[in-house]
């Protein structure tokens, strides 16, 4: 009962969900096209990934597919805020859409079951989106030690206080300057 009410609402949910999430990255005056990939790839990829989110919820399916568009999300998310609460906070905004939407069919005949199965799969979606995070900060903070260590060597080895820096297995030679 509570799915179908979703699939008949789906476009309704998904355009606010969608509104909502870009109105966080860009101001009322700029117009937002999420279908240009290359105008405006943020758009198109949170739009994109928000559509596949919704479809797996609504399909009662939890696929590759939808493992692979929360985590693009979260890549963009983990890159732009600081705050992993920030990061995963889309998943809330869909939650409180859908409750919201369903708040009308309440009385309808929508089972107690149904909403709380509804609400746990949202919020393994969350706690999924924040390991995702954390993984990608992880990553980014990896990565920027080893930039670190790196630039340092290389200002040691020009002032000539070190002999040259050690390489790691793949790594490329490139000069600072």
């Amino acid at each position: 009962m509570i799915y179908d009410i979703l699939r008949q609402r789906r476009d309704i949910i998904l355009k606010k969900w969608i509104d909502t999430a870009l109105d966080q990255y860009f101001s009322g005056n700029l117009k937002i096209n999420d279908n240009d990939r290359f105008g405006n790839p943020v758009a198109y990829s949170i739009s994109g990934g928000f559509e596949t989110i919704l479809d797996e919820i609504v399909a009662e399916t939890h696929t590759a597919r939808l493992d692979d568009a929360l985590e693009e999300i979260v890549k963009i998310k983990s890159l732009e805020v600081e705050k992993p609460s920030m990061a995963v906070d889309f998943l809330l905004r869909l939650k409180t859409l859908i409750q919201n939407e369903l708040a009308d069919s309440a009385q309808n005949g929508i089972s107690t079951g149904e909403m709380e199965k509804l609400n746990n799969d949202i919020d393994n979606l969350i706690l999924s989106a924040f390991d995702i995070f954390m993984k990608c900060r992880e990553k980014l903070y990896e990565i920027r030690s080893k930039e670190f260590i790196k630039r340092s060597y290389k200002l040691l080895e020009r002032a000539n206080i070190t002999g040259p820096a050690p390489r790691q297995k793949g790594e490329v030679d490139d000069e600072i300057g």
